[in-house]
């Protein structure tokens, strides 16, 4: 799930800004997913340019992390299952 920069999450909701995290991202992948009492609030952080390209970012970031990570482990769960690679260490 992404992380909103906290700066971008009005202070009312602090301690729960993955609670704010979440439904923003049910909000832009379907507005109607969410309760209509959130749509001011997520439609001030939409309508903020800078908002909008720092979460875009930021999920750009996190696809790539977790490209790697998968990668990684996929990497390393081949690695271990070569024939010989339990006495190699």
């Amino acid at each position: 799930m992404p992380d909103q920069p906290h700066h971008l999450i009005p202070e009312e909701f602090a301690g729960n800004e993955w609670l704010v995290d979440e439904l923003y991202e049910k909000y832009r992948a379907d507005k109607s997913s969410v309760d209509k009492k959130w749509w001011p609030i997520f439609e001030q952080m939409d309508g903020d340019d800078a908002v909008k390209t720092a979460f875009e970012k930021l999920q750009s970031s996190q696809t790539k992390i977790g490209e790697a990570l998968y990668a990684q482990s996929q990497a390393e769960g081949a690695a271990g299952a070569q024939p010989g690679a339990e006495g190699a260490a």
